[in-house]
């Protein structure tokens, strides 16, 4: 079993103790059944997608490997930027009316 997360994160208009400005996160993750070849090979898809995009652009997203899986960083425009991203890689349960319209986010994708 596999698990891919995405984290939406977005500063709010307000600071916490010593000036520290509070972010508001929301999370969602889906399972990759490693016994499902199409589900794998979406997986693979996806990896090779954002590693090609970290190799085009790498001052814009940040790619992180540790023994648990490997974890992509970057700012985007718009959450639902996500969408296009995850159907490129066919991993369909990711449509675009499912994610949050909240624009200039830091996404953190990890696939482990």
């Amino acid at each position: 079993m596999h698990t891919i997360t995405v984290e939406i994160s977005k500063a709010i208009d307000q600071l916490g103790a010593h000036g520290w400005q509070k972010v508001s996160v929301i999370r969602r993750s889906s399972t990759v059944d490693a016994d499902d070849p199409d589900q794998m090979q979406a997986l693979r898809n996806l990896c090779q997608q954002m590693d090609q995009r970290t190799a085009e652009d790498p001052a814009r997203i940040a790619r992180t490997v540790n023994s648990n899986g490997v974890v992509y960083e970057f700012g985007a425009y718009h959450a639902t930027d996500i969408a296009s991203i995850m159907s490129q890689a066919g991993i369909h349960d990711w449509e675009r009316e499912s994610i949050p319209d909240v624009s200039g986010v830091a996404i953190r994708m990890s696939l482990d």
